[in-house]
């Protein structure tokens, strides 16, 4: 990944561009996040558990939530995820993960899993 990005937890006023970017990436626009979330679940998710932000010339390009798994009762990929597998008593989910189209190929998901690690 070149130094040109940025990766850095999110911040509340991160929501409005994360938000724009999930849009453009959900499945019925061809994209292939799975499940819509609300301004106040990224609010919530960003005071509970790390969310991490890529940003490029001070734009957000890419993010990836962890929360913890009661942050996702209503979302049924999850729900059936869950049910395959609870996992441990502090388990938490990864996701989603989004990256801008244009910048996909070139590490920005990896370096934010390295980040949230």
């Amino acid at each position: 990944m070149d130094a040109n990005y940025e990766i850095d937890l999110a911040r509340k006023d991160d929501i409005d561009a994360v938000l724009d970017l999930q849009e453009r990436n959900l499945a019925h626009r061809g994209g292939t996040l799975s499940a819509r979330f609300s301004q106040a679940w990224f609010e919530t998710a960003i005071a509970a558990m790390p969310v991490i932000v890529a940003r490029r010339a001070g734009q957000v390009v890419g993010y990836l939530v962890s929360s913890p798994l009661e942050a996702y009762a209503e979302v049924p990929v999850v729900q059936a995820m869950l049910q395959a597998y609870r996992g441990a008593s502090d388990a938490y989910v990864y996701g989603p993960i989004c990256i801008e189209e244009t910048e996909r190929g070139r590490g920005v998901a990896a370096a934010m899993f390295a980040a949230l690690r």
